[in-house]
Parts: structure tokens; sequence; C-alpha cells
């Protein structure tokens, strides 16, 4: 038989003054809180276990969790009357099998790749974009849900984030890496391309066209730096020319 919910402790509730509580949010929209986010920006990965993962159980986890369930009870265990001590030792395993079963649940699911998640590698430069977490690696990652982080087979990734695969999840992946001596034969190419049209592209176009094909790793400097030394000297010529 299924256990119901508890009620909240008697020390944590709505606030008194009639005003709404920024947990509760706004009580017009009936989804449960966990709901109303936007997973198309991604998720981390507490947020994600909730939003793809059984409603019951996140349902569950995340009213425990609020209640402060995962913490330490207020005041010393030995001073509760024996009805809080039970209601705070079954909080407690509701929380710990609802999390159980969640997080089992999204790593499944991102193993199959029904879920991806993207997330920042240790030894990622600053500059550089969030690498999409391939599904085989998530058997040898530990995540930390609430922290959105894993480590795991000589890996640490940070901010990871959590999309649903879909059709247009291609755009999402990050671009290999590239050498500059790949980069500078591409800009030659590109050069040469457009001398045969007869066209003058700017630098936001070289830009453009630099990161359709190699992805928004390559930096805006960089290309000013091939411009300057491999366009013709028009293309570099800076303000209004002067009208004869």
């Amino acid at each position: 038989m299924k256990r119901g919910l508890l009620g909240p402790l008697r020390a944590r509730k709505k606030t008194d003054d009639g005003g709404e509580d920024e947990h509760f949010g706004d009580e017009k929209d009936s989804r449960p809180f966990w709901r109303r986010v936007n997973p198309k920006a991604g998720l981390p990965l507490w947020e994600a276990m909730l939003f793809y993962g059984d409603q019951f159980a996140a349902d569950i986890a995340f009213r425990r969790r609020l209640e402060g369930f995962d913490n330490p009870p207020f005041y010393p265990f030995e001073e509760m009357t024996r009805e809080e001590q039970r209601e705070y030792n079954i909080g407690s395993m509701q929380l710990q099998r609802a999390r159980r079963d969640l997080e089992h649940e999204i790593l499944l699911k991102l193993s199959a790749g029904e879920l991806f998640a993207t997330g920042y590698a240790a030894d990622l430069r600053l500059d550089e974009p969030a690498a999409k977490i391939l599904p085989d690696r998530w058997r040898l990652l530990e995540p930390d849900f609430l922290e959105s982080t894993a480590r795991g087979g000589g890996v640490e990734i940070s901010g990871i984030l959590v999309f649903k695969t879909t059709e247009d999840t291609g755009a999402l992946v990050v671009r290999k890496r590239y050498s500059p001596a790949e980069l500078r034969r591409w800009y030659s190419g590109w050069v040469l391309s457009n001398l045969a049209k007869g066209s003058e592209p700017s630098r936001d176009a070289d830009l453009e066209a630099a990161r359709k094909q190699f992805g928004e790793r390559v930096h805006r400097p960089t290309l000013r730096a091939l411009r300057k030394e491999l366009a013709p000297s028009e293309w570099t010529f800076h303000g209004r020319r002067r009208q004869d």
C-alpha cells in the first residue's frame, strides 16, 4: 500500500503575514513548482531529475527537501517528542527513497540517450563553451545532483545542464577542436572564394562563416589578425573611402 504524503512540520508552513512564500510561487499557476521551468534552456541535474522523473516521486522529493528533511532536525533529536521523532524519521526516509528512485531514473535516460547533458570539464579554458557529455560516460561518472557536477574516470565536470534529445539536438553539440593551421587554411580558402565571386565580406561575415565551420570556439581577435595578414588591403581599409 502506498503511503500518503505527510503534512509539513508545524514550524514549516507558509508565511503568516498573508504574503506569498517565495517557494510556493504563483497560486494561479496550477502546475507543480518544479514544472514551472523552461526545459529548452537546459536544467541543472536536480531540476532535471524532478522535471523528467516520476512525478509522484518528484512531489515527495521536492516537498520533503523544502521541509528540511535533508538536514538534521532544528533541535536535538532526543529533545523531540516521540511523534516529532517519528515524523522526522518517516520524512527523511521518504526523501531518501524518492531521491534514489529519481536519480536512478534520470541516469538511465542519460545513458540511453533519451536525455543528454552538457558541462565544463575541469581543464576547459574559460572562453570555451560547454561540451556534450557522451551517453556512455555516465557509466563512469558519479554525479552530485544538488551541485550539478560529476566526476569519475579521471574527469571532473561542472555546470551540467540537461536537455531532452530531439531532432535539433545536433545544433547544441560543440564542434571538435581545431588547430591554428586548420583555421589559417580555411581562411585562405575563404578569401580566394570571395575574390572569385567579387565579394568583400565584412569582419562580422568572416566570424559568422568561421563559427559555422568550427563552432563558437573561434574568437574574434584571432580572425581579425588573419584578416589583416591574408585578406586584400581593401578589405582591411578603415574608415570611409573618399568620394572623388
